[in-house]
Parts: structure tokens; sequence; C-alpha cells
């Protein structure tokens, strides 16, 4: 009786193993970083960095989430996070956009 449990769970195991592993959920992650400088700072004319991500999973829903620092990274300036927005940035640049525009509404 040991002998055909231990088949049996060595035969579920290599099963979980072999399987392809998908996820109705899965989730896609994109990440941007932007660098407002002297010549393009924050609309405070503060310059810095936001690290931007967004993520959309399988059923569709969205999540933008940006993070403010200092140009040295020694200041956390804050947060913002948005989701099922209007708006996903698609592209860096408009990740930048996303990120310039909630600057004032950050936590």
């Amino acid at each position: 009786m040991k002998i055909i449990a231990f088949i049996f769970a060595s035969v579920v195991m290599l099963g979980n193993v072999m399987a392809p592993h998908t996820s109705k959920s899965s989730k896609k992650v994109e990440k941007y970083t932007c660098v407002f400088d002297a010549d393009n700072p924050f609309p405070d004319a503060t310059t810095g960095i936001s690290e931007i991500g967004v993520k959309v999973t399988g059923k569709g829903n969205t999540f933008v989430s940006v993070e403010y620092y200092s140009d040295d990274y020694n200041n956390y300036l804050g947060q913002y996070g948005e989701g099922n927005g209007d708006f996903v940035p698609l592209t860096k640049e408009e990740a930048c956009q996303f990120a310039f525009d909630h600057y004032g509404d950050r936590q």
C-alpha cells in the first residue's frame, strides 16, 4: 500500500512540475523611469525622478502607480496610485506625462 501511495504522489508531483502554468489572472506589468531635470522639472520646479508601474490584469483591470523621488533618490517625495482610471499610459512618454500630471495629487 505504501508503494502505491508513493507512486501516486510521485506521479502527481511530476505532473505539477511538467504541466504548463497558466493563470486566468495573469498580469502584465510595465515599468518606466522618468527624470525631471532643470530643463523639465515637476510642476513646482522641483527636480527629481518618478518611477511608474502600469499593471493590466488578465481580466482587463488596470492600476498605475507612481513613486516620486529627489534626483539623487535621497528623499522620497510621495506616491500616487490609480485603479481603472480613464487613462492608462502605454508608452514611456505617456507614463512621464501621467507622472507630471499627478505630481500634485501625490501623498
